[in-house]
């Protein structure tokens, strides 16, 4: 990774924040910038909420990132 990557990722995260606040969501805005775990934990709740538990290799994945127990 080059010296740009970093500048492209704080800003793609920058916009990201944005969209949450004006959608009228700046506690998840604020929780996708200080704890990206946390978040996306609460985004994996709520994809089981409609479409159940992940399986497979996907399921291994998440638990492996530390997103489902």
């Amino acid at each position: 990774m080059d010296g740009r990557d970093g500048g492209i990722h704080r800003e793609v995260d920058a916009i990201t924040a944005a969209l949450f606040r004006a959608q009228g969501e700046a506690g998840v805005a604020h929780l996708y910038l200080t704890d990206r775990r946390a978040f996306d934990r609460r985004m994996e709740r709520g994809r089981q909420h409609f479409f159940g538990p992940p399986t497979g290799a996907h399921a291994a994945y998440l638990r492996a990132k530390g997103i489902i127990d």
